[in-house]
C-alpha cells in the first residue's frame, strides 16, 4: 500500500513539472469548480422571505445513485450540496424544507432484505418523497442530482436542467434561471435545458419543479472536486443565486377564494388572489386558466377586484383539474393547482331504457339519469326505485350514468328518484323553462358570437351556446355585461315589448381585424440548440421563446388562432416546424430569431421569400415597426430561399438580429420590459399588414 502512495505521488509530481515546463499551459479543468463568479452579496435575499421551497437531495440509503472512479456516492454528495443550500435559504428567511437531511431511503422497515429488487421497489421510494414534498404545499421543487452515462465515458461533462415537462411556464422559467448561475459558476461549457419527464417532476404539485444534474459525477474531474466540502458549498450557492433571480421578477402568490368547496352542484365562477411578489405588480392581462388542459375565458375587473374565470356549462359531471396562472409585469409566472374537483349535478331525468333478461328469469331494469342539460349523472349517485303499488325501495348507484335494478317483472310503473327529484318511468320529463336573454352577435359582420358569457349583477354567469344564445331562467338582467375573447364588454340590452328576443351587438377589438386569422409563431432555437448564447449564459432560445409567447398573448386577445411551434425546450428540424405550421393552416408564419451569431454593425433584417407579394408586404409592415426598437433601431428587408419560407404553404418571414455575442445587447434581450417592447411592436406591425390586407 505504501509502495503505491509513493508511486502516485511521484506520478504526480512529474505532472506538475512537466506543465510547468510547457510554460503553465491551461486545460478545461482549470476553471471547473474554481470560485463563484458573482458576487454573492451583490445580491437581495429579502426576495427569498416567507417563500415554500422543498429541496430533495437525489437518492440516500439504499440508492447510492451514479458512482465516481473513486467510489464517491452521488447520494452523499447531492445531500452535501442540499444541506448547504438548505441553510442559505434558511438564513433569508425562506420556509424550506428537505426530503432527507441523513443518508436514508423511503422504503418500508425490512423491505430491502425483503428479497424484492432494489429497482422494483424504487418507485415506492420515489412515491413516498414526492408525497412529503407535497404535504408542505411548496411554490417551487429542487430536486438534486449528479450524472453519469451508460457508457461510462469518464471524459464527459455537462450542466443538464429538467423541468416539469407539462410546464413551460413557472418551471422552464425556474429551470432556466438555475441554468443561468450554474452555467456561469461551476465552470462547465457544455449546458441544456430540457423538459423532464422524471417521477419526481410529473407528480410534484410545487408551483414550479426542477431536477438538476449540475455536473458528471462519472467525471473523474468533477469527483475530485466534488469530495471538497466547499466546492459543494460553491454549487449550492449558484443554486441560489438562481432561486434569487427567479423570485426577484416578482413571482405572485395565487390562492382560490370561489369556490370554496371541492365539490360543486353546477359550473360557476372560479375566483381568485393574487398577491405581488418582490413588490413587481402584476400583469393584469396575463390570468389564465384551464380546466382538463382546456382554456377557459378569465376576467379581470376594471375596478380592481380579484380576477375571475367562467366554466363551461359544456363541462361534463365528474372529476376534473383546474389550473390557474398568471405573470408579473417583470415576466415571472406563477401557478394555482392543478386541483381536482369534482361537479355533481343533481339528477333531472329519469329515462328508461331497454329491459336485460336474466339467466334466472327476472329483469334487469336500467334507467339513464341524467342532469338539467341532458347530461349523464357522476358516477355513483344514488338512486331509489320502487314499484308505483310497492312500499319498497332498492338503492343503487350510477356509472356512466346509468343505474341497474333487479326486478321479477318489467310490468307495471316504476317510480325513480335521486336527492329532489322524483319520477315514473312511463313518461320522459320535460326541461326546465329557460328563455333566451339575448343572442350575441359581431357588431362587424353579424355573425353569431360563440362562446359569450353573460354575468349578472349579482356575479352569477351564463355561457351562451355556439350560435350566440345566452339562455337562462327568468332573472333580474338589469346591469349584466356580456363578455367574449376579442371583444368589448357589452352591457345587455333589456326584453323588448312582445318579448321579442334583443340581438345584442358586440365591437370586437381593433375593429375585428385579427379576428379568424391563423397566425404562427416559430420561436427558434430549443432544446441542445441554443440559438445564440451570450458571456452571462442567456440563450436565444429563452429570448425567443419569451417573445413568442408575449406576442401569442396579444394576438389571441385580439381574437386571432395562434400556434406557436414548440412548447419548451424541445428539440425541433426545420422540416417538423414546417410541418406544423402547414397543417394549421396558417395565414401567416413568423420565425423570431434573436441572439444568434451576426456580422459586426449588421442591422436586424426581416426576411421573406422572393416574388412573394403578401410576403413582402408582411416584411416590409415588420421592418417599419420594429425599426428603433433595440437593438433593431435599423432594419432592412432581404429575399431569401431558406427551407422554412420557402416550404410553408403560407405567406413566411424570418425576424433575425440582436447577437447576444454583445454584452450590451445581451443586457437588452433578456430584460423582461424588451420582450414586451418588442411583442408589441410586432403585433402593431401584424394589425397594419392585416388591415391593409383586408
Amino acid at each position: 500500500m505504501r509502495r503505491r502512495t509513493i508511486t502516485i505521488s511521484i506520478s504526480m509530481l512529474l505532472t506538475a513539472a512537466l506543465m510547468a515546463g510547457c510554460g503553465g499551459k491551461r486545460t478545461v479543468y482549470d476553471s471547473l469548480y474554481a470560485e463563484l463568479s458573482e458576487d454573492l452579496s451583490a445580491s437581495d435575499p429579502s426576495v427569498l422571505s416567507g417563500r415554500r421551497i422543498v429541496i430533495d437531495p437525489g437518492h440516500g440509503g439504499e440508492y447510492d445513485g451514479a458512482m465516481g472512479a473513486d467510489s464517491l456516492s452521488e447520494a452523499d454528495v447531492n445531500l452535501g450540496v442540499a444541506l448547504y443550500l438548505w441553510g442559505l435559504l434558511r438564513e433569508a428567511g425562506t420556509e424550506v424544507h428537505m426530503t432527507r437531511s441523513a443518508d436514508r431511503d423511503f422504503l418500508p422497515e425490512g423491505a430491502a432484505a425483503s428479497g424484492t429488487g432494489l429497482a422494483a421497489l424504487l418507485r415506492d421510494d420515489l412515491a413516498a418523497r414526492i408525497e412529503k414534498a407535497n404535504e408542505f404545499d411548496p411554490e417551487v421543487f429542487v430536486s438534486i442530482h449528479h450524472n453519469s452515462n451508460i457508457a461510462l465515458d469518464r471524459e464527459r461533462n455537462a450542466v443538464e436542467i429538467y423541468y416539469k415537462g407539462s410546464d413551460h411556464g413557472a418551471s422552464l422559467e425556474l429551470a432556466t434561471d438555475i441554468h443561468t448561475h450554474l452555467a456561469r459558476n461551476l465552470g462547465i461549457t457544455t449546458t441544456t435545458i430540457k423538459p423532464g419527464n422524471y417521477y419526481v417532476l410529473r407528480n410534484s404539485k410545487a408551483g414550479a419543479a426542477v431536477l438538476g444534474e449540475a455536473s458528471y459525477i462519472s467525471n473523474a474531474a468533477v469527483e475530485d472536486k466534488l469530495k471538497l466540502s466547499a466546492k459543494q458549498k460553491l454549487e449550492a450557492e449558484a443554486y441560489y443565486l438562481g432561486l434569487i433571480e427567479y423570485f426577484s421578477r416578482g413571482v405572485p402568490v395565487i390562492a382560490m377564494t370561489e369556490p370554496e368547496a371541492d365539490t360543486l352542484t353546477a359550473p360557476g365562477k372560479l375566483e381568485f388572489t393574487i398577491v405581488p411578489g418582490a413588490g413587481i405588480p402584476v400583469d393584469p392581462a396575463s390570468p389564465e386558466a384551464s380546466i382538463d388542459g382546456r382554456r377557459i375565458d378569465c376576467f379581470q375587473p376594471e375596478d380592481g377586484g380579484n380576477p375571475f374565470c367562467i366554466m363551461p356549462s359544456s363541462i361534463p359531471n365528474g372529476t376534473f383539474t383546474i389550473s390557474f396562472s398568471a405573470r408579473s409585469m417583470s415576466g415571472a409566472t406563477a401557478t394555482y393547482g392543478p386541483k381536482k374537483m369534482l361537479l355533481d349535478r343533481p339528477a333531472r331525468f329519469f329515462l328508461p331504457m331497454a329491459p336485460l333478461q336474466m339467466d334466472d328469469g327476472q329483469k334487469m331494469l336500467r334507467v339513464l339519469v341524467l342532469d338539467s342539460g341532458g347530461r349523464p349523472v357522476v358516477d355513483g349517485k344514488i338512486v331509489t326505485m320502487r314499484a308505483s303499488t310497492g312500499k319498497r325501495d332498492s338503492i343503487a348507484r350510477t356509472r356512466k350514468g346509468v343505474v341497474s335494478f333487479i326486478r321479477l317483472s318489467a310490468g307495471g310503473t316504476h317510480i325513480v328518484s335521486s336527492g329532489r327529484s322524483v319520477d315514473t318511468l312511463a313518461f320522459h320529463a320535460a326541461g326546465p323553462e329557460t328563455e333566451v336573454l339575448a343572442i350575441a352577435v359581431d357588431g362587424l359582420t353579424g355573425r353569431p358570437v360563440q362562446r359569450a358569457v353573460l354575468r349578472f349583477a349579482d356575479g352569477k354567469t351564463v355561457a351562451g351556446d355556439r350560435k350566440g344564445a345566452i339562455r337562462s331562467a327568468a332573472v333580474d338582467n338589469a346591469g349584466a355585461v356580456i363578455y367574449a375573447s376579442g371583444y368589448n364588454p357589452t352591457p345587455l340590452e333589456h326584453m323588448v315589448e312582445g318579448g321579442k328576443v334583443p340581438v345584442t351587438r358586440m365591437t370586437p377589438v381593433f375593429g375585428g381585424v385579427m379576428h379568424g386569422k391563423r397566425i404562427v409563431i416559430d420561436p427558434a432555437g430549443g432544446g441542445t440548440d441554443d440559438a445564440g448564447r451570450g458571456a452571462g449564459a442567456l440563450r436565444g432560445a429563452t429570448v425567443n421563446m419569451r417573445l413568442a409567447r408575449e406576442l401569442e398573448n396579444r394576438l389571441t386577445e385580439a381574437g386571432a388562432s395562434v400556434l406557436v411551434t414548440r412548447n419548451g425546450e424541445e428539440h425541433l428540424s426545420d422540416e417538423q416546424r414546417i410541418f406544423r405550421v402547414n397543417r394549421f393552416g396558417a395565414d401567416l408564419a413568423i420565425s423570431v430569431r434573436f441572439g444568434g451569431a451576426m456580422e459586426p454593425g449588421s442591422r436586424c433584417l426581416v426576411y421573406h421569400y422572393p416574388g412573394s407579394v403578401a410576403g413582402t408586404a408582411a416584411a416590409d409592415s415588420l421592418a417599419s415597426g420594429l425599426a428603433g426598437t433595440p437593438p433593431c433601431e435599423a432594419t432592412g428587408v432581404v429575399e431569401s430561399a431558406e427551407l422554412f419560407i420557402q416550404q410553408t404553404n403560407c405567406p413566411a418571414v424570418v425576424i433575425s438580429g440582436g447577437s447576444l455575442s454583445d454584452a450590451d445587447t445581451e443586457n437588452i434581450l433578456g430584460s423582461f420590459r424588451w420582450t414586451g417592447l418588442e411583442a408589441d411592436a410586432i403585433f402593431r406591425s401584424l394589425l397594419g399588414y392585416f388591415s391593409a390586407e383586408d
